[in-house]
């Protein structure tokens, strides 16, 4: 009863856009639905909806700038299902495989912007959707060694050469055998997955798959 009195009160001193309260209101089967068809993406890169459709910006925008829990916590509960997918279409552990989830990092500058890196947010509510018995959460295998200008401001053609050599791995942190399913909020050009792919397997990681929430 308190917690829903605290709820009502702060819906009423920091009104939400309405649809961003709609969004927050319903279950995982109508979010899906909501969000529409899943966009196509090349082998090894899976998203779970189109950033095209308006439902798809407002929660990224909401979860990358305010941190909105309710609805990481829906996203969360879809890139889970997504990692399941992968773990069971490609996976054989009899190979002696290690999943290995991790996060695109964010540098520290833009951490303390935010106070959050929404990667991780969305890795954190994976693992509580049940990731957590599939894979391995590594939220430091991957580092974010230059600080770069947010991708959002720059023509598609600058993108790749805003983040090149902006990450590195660890070889001594990787196992052998280790797949990594690398996560973010949303994926435009793909080029900050491709510069997390480059330093991943220079690492040695032996295959890296890319999932985000949009495309």
């Amino acid at each position: 009863m308190h917690n829903k009195l605290f709820r009502t009160i702060i819906r009423f001193l920091f009104p939400k856009p309405p649809l961003v309260e709609e969004l927050e209101d319903l279950s995982v089967e109508r979010f899906r639905e909501r969000l529409g068809d899943t966009p196509y993406t090349p082998q090894h890169f899976i998203a779970c909806t189109s950033y095209k459709n308006p439902c798809s910006k407002a929660v990224v925008w909401q979860v990358k700038y305010k941190g909105n829990r309710s609805l990481t916590t829906l996203c969360g509960q879809l890139l889970h299902e997504e990692l399941f997918r992968i773990v069971e279409d490609t996976i054989s552990f009899n190979r002696g495989e290690r999943i290995l989830l991790v996060p695109i990092p964010a540098s520290k500058e833009r951490k303390q912007e935010r106070g959050w890196n929404q990667a991780e947010l969305l890795c954190q509510t994976m693992l509580s959707a049940g990731g957590e018995h599939i894979a391995e959460y590594r939220p430091t295998l991957l580092k974010r060694v230059r600080h770069t200008e947010r991708q959002t401001k720059l023509p598609r053609e600058k993108r790749l050469s805003n983040v090149r050599n902006s990450m590195e791995a660890n070889p001594n942190d990787i196992p052998n055998g280790s797949i990594v399913v690398l996560i973010d909020d949303v994926a435009t050009t793909g080029s900050t997955f491709k510069e997390a792919v480059r330093a991943l397997t220079e690492a040695g990681v032996w295959r890296v798959h890319c999932l985000a929430f949009a495309h």
